[in-house]
């Protein structure tokens, strides 16, 4: 279990600014070219949140998508002049939005389901010759040369 501590809180708020900033991001980006720039800014949120599951965990995983989908949902909303950035207008823009909308939380949960093991910065360990070698340590385990 994940307990609070002075290096946890800066993990989590650092994964609430950064999904808030991937989700501004790529709500403003999503249809600059498409169909290239929603292909851009998925790829971003699944930089991002390998990002944080691999710097804090799950919990920072879950604080970068909670900030991600906050921020999408209140620019998905009308504008005080009425004006919207992902459109319901015409069929294409509806489908840009829409994949955008939804189809970002599947790099999320991606993210999420990869192997614990892919984010942790151990050495792996090596299996020479009748010995078991560690990154960077020699098969006779005498570092005192090194």
């Amino acid at each position: 279990m994940l307990r609070l501590s002075a290096a946890v809180v800066p993990r989590i708020v650092g994964s609430l600014v950064l999904g808030a900033v991937v989700g501004a991001l790529g709500t403003v980006e999503h249809r600059s070219v498409p169909p290239w720039g929603l292909v851009l800014v998925l790829l971003l949120v699944l930089a991002g949140a390998v990002t944080v599951r691999a710097w804090g965990g799950l919990v920072a995983l879950l604080a970068y998508a909670v900030a991600w989908g906050a921020v999408v949902f209140v620019l998905s909303l009308r504008g005080p002049g009425g004006d919207v950035l992902i459109p319901g207008g015409t069929a294409s823009w509806t489908i840009l939005g829409q994949i955008w909308i939804l189809g970002a939380w599947v790099p999320i949960a991606a993210s999420a389901f990869l192997p614990s093991r892919w984010f942790q910065d151990v050495p792996r360990q090596r299996t020479g010759v009748g010995a078991v070698m560690v990154a960077g340590a020699e098969a006779d385990g005498d570092d005192a040369d090194a």
